[in-house]
């Protein structure tokens, strides 16, 4: 069942990726330009956002991410990198809301994945 929620949300953070200059964002997070670090640290901002955390809880969580990767960051920079993505990626957030809460009631994921769909297209 892991499989199938994981289509959901790279469902959602494919669309992410879409909306705002996913390259630059990549790079800034890592000098290798790491895509699994981008990705999973775009999939923290999404996910943050859906569930309403504040803007520190936010830089928080993703300053203690990044320094597990072993890629600290700045304030300034981690800031950067969240500015406006609440409006940029307000569909992939609304989506990821309906996921957690799909889950939480125990909604299977083909349907949840369907409905992710139709609120990303």
């Amino acid at each position: 069942m892991r499989q199938a929620e994981d289509l959901v949300w790279a469902a959602i953070t494919d669309s992410a990726r879409c909306r705002f200059d996913y390259d630059e964002f990549r790079n800034r997070l890592s000098k290798s330009g790491d895509e699994r670090v981008a990705d999973f640290i775009l999939f923290q901002i999404i996910e943050g956002l859906a569930e309403n955390k504040s803007h520190e809880e936010l830089l928080s969580t993703i300053r203690a991410d990044l320094e597990l990767f072993g890629y600290p960051a700045s304030t300034d920079e981690l800031a950067a990198l969240l500015e406006n993505k609440k409006e940029i990626l307000s569909a992939e957030v609304h989506a990821a809301g309906v996921a957690l809460a799909g889950f939480a009631r125990g909604q299977s994921a083909p349907e949840l994945l369907e409905q992710v769909h139709k609120l990303l297209s």
